[in-house]
């Protein structure tokens, strides 16, 4: 009996490697040789084949214009957290220092502005997220921030992304390997603040392959302000990850979730837990 070869390394790698059958969208590459292409039974072919995958970047998913809107290029899960806000009042006669409120804004699609953030640096939670949204191709996000300057309602101008920034060199947002601006301290380690030292390693950003990292300076008016600004007042991180394919069905006793039931005709027993982050 002979074999076809060939049909059963395609239908092979296409158990073992799905992603190979979507080489153009997902930029898979790769070469194989097969010695012969037909085998008799008892026999084996001699088969070399050599994968090359593509680099994971931010800028796969996402385009980031010159005003650092961001787009998505496709269906996408965000994430936003606050990682640090270093914004104090100048030090009293006895060299206190107070935190400064600030306030973080998010507008995602042209629609209006919402605040995902208000408070001090002691109020900041840097592994918990503080908007999650699917974006659809197409999608934009804008991020504003501003802090107080004497009082709470007494706020300095705002400092955003996207089409009419007033201040645009204020904000900066980079990916994975970037160099920061001259002004954020890099390379004097001494001068960053804790929050923002894990990701700064050899004066370039180390983040995820798809995060991007937004550093403000609410303070000074850059570029020109005396003393410039350090960009630390307000660091935010946002993480982009491919839409979970939910069918429903959750991981505690029952397998269903409250939150996302799909296809599934049962009862969440346990509506408490919700089963997609477990």
């Amino acid at each position: 009996m002979k074999t076809n070869i060939m049909t059963k390394l395609i239908l092979g790698l296409a158990i073992a490697y799905p992603s190979l059958c979507h080489a153009q969208s997902s930029k898979l590459s790769g070469e194989l040789d097969i010695n012969r292409e037909v085998a008799l039974a008892g026999t084996s072919p001699t088969l070399t084949w050599n994968i090359t995958y593509p680099a994971a970047s931010v800028t796969d998913v996402v385009n980031i214009g010159g005003d650092d809107e961001v787009t998505a290029t496709k269906e996408l899960d965000v994430e936003v957290s606050v990682l640090g806000g270093a914004s104090q009042f100048r030090a009293d006669r006895r060299g206190r220092r107070a935190w400064k409120n600030s306030q973080l804004d998010i507008r995602v699609g042209g629609l209006a502005y919402q605040n995902i953030f208000t408070g001090q640096q002691p109020d900041i939670k840097p592994n918990s997220s503080v908007f999650t949204y699917t974006l659809k191709p197409n999608d934009s996000i804008n991020l504003r921030s501003r802090n107080n300057n004497t009082t709470t309602t007494n706020w300095n101008p705002w400092r955003d992304t996207g089409p009419g920034a007033a201040n645009p060199e204020n904000v900066v947002v980079l990916a994975n390997g970037d160099t920061p601006p001259s002004n954020v301290p890099a390379q004097d380690q001494s001068s960053i603040k804790d929050f923002l030292r894990p990701y700064l390693k050899g004066g370039k950003v180390s983040i995820g392959p798809r995060d991007l990292i937004y550093l403000f300076e609410l303070g000074h008016n850059l570029p020109n302000s005396y003393g410039g600004g350090d960009m630390q007042d307000m660091v935010v991180l946002i993480t982009f990850k491919d839409p979970k394919n939910n069918n429903g069905h959750g991981n505690n006793a029952d397998g269903v979730d409250s939150s996302n039931p799909g296809n599934s005709n049962k009862t969440d027993s346990d509506p408490t837990v919700d089963d997609e982050i477990r």
